[in-house]
């Protein structure tokens, strides 16, 4: 339902976007890649805007609560997504990383991103990173922490990529998404002075919540594409 409020809003908008989608529980998965635009002459099936949130919701409305795994590796989903948009990554060498995620789950070359636009991740979880990264894959916080720490500074370290950190409900650790936000340089925080967003209360709340915020980080980049 969250997710349907950022679709929904970003179709309403029609700016353009190219929308990717990244799942995860203790491993990721890459579950809608980022389609290819009609600018380009390799790209056989353009999408419009609403085609592509279409195809997202489809995406996510497959899976379930627990679906991958019942624990929250926080940091592989936003290494997935940075991996989606870096139009250089090469998804073989990290055959012996992602030992739980399938080929075709974390085949990031089937991602089309346009290199002239600005790359925005949209960072959302309800709970606590608590997951370490492949090949090990084991319960430990404080590492899970660690690796996501490393994730969200060089996402933007050695890429560029803006992350927007969104905590859902009560239970979200909301520091360490405060650290994502500032590491992803999109510390601009609402109505919180940390840097992340949160929606809580009934869902009529969470959703006027996220409806804000979804209609603050597009005005934050209204000159700009998310990809």
């Amino acid at each position: 339902d969250s997710l349907d409020v950022l679709m929904n809003d970003l179709a309403d908008m029609d700016s353009r976007d190219h929308i990717g989608l990244v799942s995860y529980g203790g491993y990721a998965k890459l579950s809608h890649a980022l389609p290819c635009d009609s600018a380009d002459p390799e790209c056989a099936s353009p999408v419009t805007v609403q085609q592509n949130t279409d195809a997202i919701k489809l995406a996510y409305r497959r899976s379930q609560a627990g679906h991958f795994h019942s624990y929250t590796n926080i940091g592989e989903g936003l290494e997935f997504a940075a991996n989606c948009l870096d139009k250089d990554h090469n998804s073989s060498g990290d055959a012996g990383k992602y030992i739980n995620v399938t080929a075709s789950e974390r085949n990031f070359s089937d991602c089309h991103p346009r290199p002239e636009a600005q790359k925005v991740i949209v960072l959302m979880t309800d709970g606590v990173a608590n997951y370490t990264e492949g090949p090990s894959y084991a319960y430990s916080p404080s590492d899970a922490l660690t690796y996501l720490n490393d994730v969200a500074a060089s996402t933007w370290d050695d890429h560029h990529f803006s992350i927007y950190a969104i905590g859902v409900g009560a239970d979200a650790d909301m520091t360490a998404l405060d650290t994502v936000a500032q590491s992803g340089h999109t510390d601009i925080g609402g109505d919180r002075v940390g840097g992340a967003f949160q929606a809580t209360g009934s869902w009529a709340e969470i959703e006027a919540d996220l409806d804000n915020v979804f209609r603050k980080v597009g005005g934050a980049r209204s000159v700009q594409l998310i990809d």
